[in-house]
């Protein structure tokens, strides 16, 4: 696994200035404490401990299909996406929701990003921190633009991101939001440093859903229905997520109705 010691956010990030305003996060919920705590010690976190997968209808990767298991691992799966695709895009959960009133109209900016990485193993999203946390440096030039400098993280645990959030809750015209968020940002640098003993890579066969996964939803974008399409197409039928048997993905092919299914609409609702 990689095990970052070094990162730095590029001015490429305009939607750390509002998350809202683009739909690049799924939002989480309210993390519960300890599931924090363990997030904030880099530990491996299930999915199921971090998110709340029944509020999420809006933000990047959300869909409206009827299979449960896909619609709720989808947003997920986009966001490795985008990692596999720029690896230079580094995945955060956010700490604190800053709003104030900018123009007229309310500006949402996270308050504090933790660098995190996806996983996938037995069947399961775990998530790990793999960075130091650090405050939004576009919070950071909110306030800044208010005369306010000097503040900063001063320990990364739980208590002190919460101490950095309280002594923004009394800054005149700003309210703190507690919801979480998964989000991203291009990364100016890196330094890496690899640690094979914290993560076990054997779980070949997840793995190979994952990647078809991710390879359909690229011949989907590209219009190529061909042999690879139907390769793909037919692993992830198969698979857990879905579970279709070998009839069905015949009469499926045989009659020409791969685009009346919910795994193409799928792909291509997230390749637009």
């Amino acid at each position: 696994m990689a095990k970052e010691l070094l990162l730095k956010l590029s001015n490429n990030n305009q939607h750390l200035n509002n998350i809202f305003n683009d739909n690049c996060y799924v939002e989480l919920g309210n993390i519960d404490v300890t599931v924090f705590e363990r997030i904030i010690k880099k530990e491996l976190v299930s999915l199921s401990d971090v998110a709340y997968l029944p509020i999420q209808n809006t933000g990047i990767g959300h869909s409206n299909l009827n299979n449960s298991k896909m619609r709720n691992i989808m947003p997920y799966i986009y966001f490795l996406n985008i990692n596999k695709k720029n690896i230079n895009r580094q995945l955060f959960i956010t700490y604190g929701i800053v709003k104030y009133i900018k123009d007229k109209k309310e500006v949402f900016v996270p308050a504090v990003l933790i660098p995190v990485k996806l996983y996938y193993e037995q069947n399961d999203i775990l998530i790990q921190k793999i960075a130091t946390s650090f405050v939004n440096p576009y919070l950071l030039k909110v306030l800044s633009s208010r005369g306010i400098e000097g503040l900063s993280l001063e320990e990364d645990t739980i208590y002190g991101i919460d101490h950095f959030c309280i002594q923004i809750v009394k800054i005149d015209g700003l309210g703190l939001e507690i919801e979480n968020y998964l989000t991203f940002g291009e990364v100016a640098n890196r330094e890496f440093m690899i640690d094979s003993n914290q993560f076990d890579l054997n779980i070949e066969d997840d793995i190979a859903i994952l990647k078809n996964i991710i390879n359909l939803i690229i011949e989907v974008k590209l219009g190529k229905f061909g042999q690879e399409f139907k390769y793909y197409f037919t692993s992830v039928a198969r698979s857990y997520l879905f579970e279709y048997d070998d009839n069905k993905i015949l009469d499926i092919f045989v009659n020409d109705k791969f685009k009346d299914d919910d795994i193409y609409k799928l792909c291509l609702d997230i390749s637009s």
